[in-house]
């Protein structure tokens, strides 16, 4: 899958949810600019949303977005 540069509000990730275990693709509901890399990129924390049970991934683990580098995610 290909990742935009920066997240979207509703954009649809594969990931396996922290709380049910089960993978599936969820929406992001939120994120926030935490800080600029040195490749030029924008480095963000996001929140997404299980439709398989409602938990809101990211809340008390942080999902990185582009952290230290353009395409870099940590889940």
């Amino acid at each position: 899958m290909i990742y935009p540069d920066d997240p979207k509000k509703g954009f649809l990730i594969e990931r396996c949810c922290i709380h049910c275990d089960e993978v599936c693709m969820m929406p992001i509901i939120s994120f926030r600019r935490k800080s600029i890399n040195t490749d030029g990129s924008t480095c963000y924390t996001i929140k997404a949303r299980c439709p398989n049970c409602d938990y809101l991934n990211g809340e008390y683990k942080p999902m990185w977005w582009n952290i230290y580098g353009l395409g870099s995610m940590v889940w």
